[in-house]
């Protein structure tokens, strides 16, 4: 979420843009079941059932058809060359719903991947022998931090729950938001 929302944002820094909706759909599965799926598909480049058994990864095929209904404000907007509204649209339609531990685990995981994405790359080609053997160590470290770390993780988000709620309901807000966070 932090992420999928965050650096678009300062992708339009550059230019002279001016953010005035946007949409965040998100994988509704539970996050244990999500995280097994994920991993799938980020491992094997493969969208698909993992064994059979499983959700496909990812942003549901009915909620991506669903999105259709972002169409008319959007279209709307477009056409009145007004925008001033779209956003507070968007979200009362369902665009953004923001969870907060997700956010934190977002915010965390970017970093950690960022490292491992870099390191991976740098080690050769893709197929490559070596590059392979990194790729296989991520998965292991992705386990053990998905299944041993994220559990403490959130224990320590539920402990710091109540003395966070300002900071979460300014997170909300900023990422239900158009606005460009101050780099």
């Amino acid at each position: 979420m932090a992420n999928s929302s965050g650096r678009p944002r300062n992708w339009l820094r550059p230019g002279p843009t001016i953010l005035v909706g946007h949409i965040a759909l998100v994988d509704r599965h539970v996050n244990n079941i999500s995280v097994i799926t994920i991993e799938h598909w980020m491992i094997r480049g493969r969208k698909d059932r993992y064994l059979g058994i499983f959700p496909k990864p990812g942003v549901s095929d009915n909620d991506v058809a669903n999105a259709k209904i972002f169409g008319t404000p959007i279209k709307q907007a477009l056409l009145a060359e007004n925008f001033n509204q779209l956003q507070s649209i968007l979200v009362n339609l369902g665009a953004v719903v923001v969870d907060p531990y997700l956010v934190r685990t977002d915010e965390r995981g970017t970093v950690l991947f960022s490292k491992w994405a870099n390191h991976i790359i740098k080690k050769g080609e893709a197929g490559t022998r070596s590059r392979l053997r990194w790729i296989s160590l991520f998965s292991i470290y992705l386990r053990i931090a998905i299944w041993v770390i994220a559990p403490i993780v959130f224990i320590v988000f539920l402990l710091t729950y109540l003395p966070m709620t300002q900071k979460r309901k300014k997170e909300r807000k900023y990422y239900a938001s158009v606005a460009l966070k101050e780099i």
